[in-house]
């Protein structure tokens, strides 16, 4: 759903619609680009967005956090994993 919302635009009224133009507005400016990958096939990025959920801090500031790191030896290896 963020993926569309932020490649096709909100909705008009959408409470976050101002966010996502933003995002949009970045998007363009920076060439980029965005697609939906699943968490499996990059298992390190969804594990730190778990940490990040799980903080209590506004910031948490660490140079190698070592629960992602076999996580990213593994994307670097290009392991898969199947989905659930």
């Amino acid at each position: 759903m963020a993926v569309k919302l932020i490649t096709e635009g909100p909705p008009t009224g959408h409470p976050q619609q101002a966010l996502i133009e933003d995002s949009r507005i970045l998007m363009t400016r920076t060439q980029s680009t965005l697609g939906h990958i699943y968490r499996q096939a990059n298992q390190s990025a969804d594990n730190l967005a778990r940490l990040g959920a799980e903080q209590e801090l506004d910031l948490v500031v660490t140079e190698a956090p070592p629960s992602v790191r076999l996580f990213v030896l593994e994307d670097v290896m290009g392991i898969g994993h199947l989905r659930d």
